[in-house]
């Protein structure tokens, strides 16, 4: 009798175990693109660090797309922007962060004066979303002033310095509309990623 109950709770464990183990792998395998993220921006400060204690010169890589990408060398962002989308519009937008990040409907290309909007982020807080959806500009609040943001749009690149970052409630969609004879760039994503409480922003203008 003693053995048999010991045989029961042996085995009780091993599927506890078992479905720890599987729980976990699940866990990895829908942040894998976050973690992933994470440990690219992490190796290459250490990296940074051992090296010369001179300012480094971060090239942007080859965009994937020439006709609009963005590319953030700091955090290993090489984006395709997909133009025209309206903020608004939940399954417009949604589609189009499902291909990359979005450049909002009325807002300025890089070749004209203004502020050109691009924003990555979901419109759920729901978990299964969170690798979809955010992954993209999972890194952004590792910006600082003076980083370094390169826009390609129609085959030319245009380089941008960061000038400031906020975090700010969702109903705030007055940068949208802001007027400027300056050639600005505004980058957006939920925050903290995977929920829609606040809304991270970074601004930069044209070198």
């Amino acid at each position: 009798m003693y053995k048999k109950s010991l045989y029961k709770t042996n085995l009780f464990l091993i599927f506890g175990v078992i479905a720890i183990v599987i729980s976990l792998s699940g866990l990895l395998l829908l942040f894998s693109n976050i973690i992933k993220a994470e440990l690219k921006y992490q190796f290459k400060k250490i990296n940074l660090s051992n090296k010369s204690k001179e300012k480094q010169v971060l090239l942007p890589v080859k965009p994937v797309d020439n006709n609009f990408s963005v590319i953030i060398p700091k955090i290993d962002i090489n984006a395709k922007v997909i133009p025209n989308i309206d903020p608004f519009n939940s399954k417009e937008y949604l589609d189009a962060l499902s291909k990359g990040v979005a450049h909002a409907k009325g807002t300025s290309y890089p070749t004209e004066a203004g502020n050109t909007f691009i924003f990555a982020h979901s419109t759920t807080a729901s978990i299964i979303n969170v690798n979809r959806y955010n992954a993209i500009f999972f890194l952004l609040d590792k910006i600082e002033k003076e980083d370094m943001i390169y826009v390609v749009y129609k085959g030319k690149s245009y380089q941008y310095k960061v000038y400031n970052k906020v975090i700010v409630d969702p109903n705030r969609v007055d940068f949208l509309t802001q007027k400027s004879k300056r050639q600005t760039l505004t980058l957006m994503t939920c925050w903290p990623f995977g929920t829609t409480l606040k809304r991270l922003l970074v601004f930069a203008e044209k070198n």
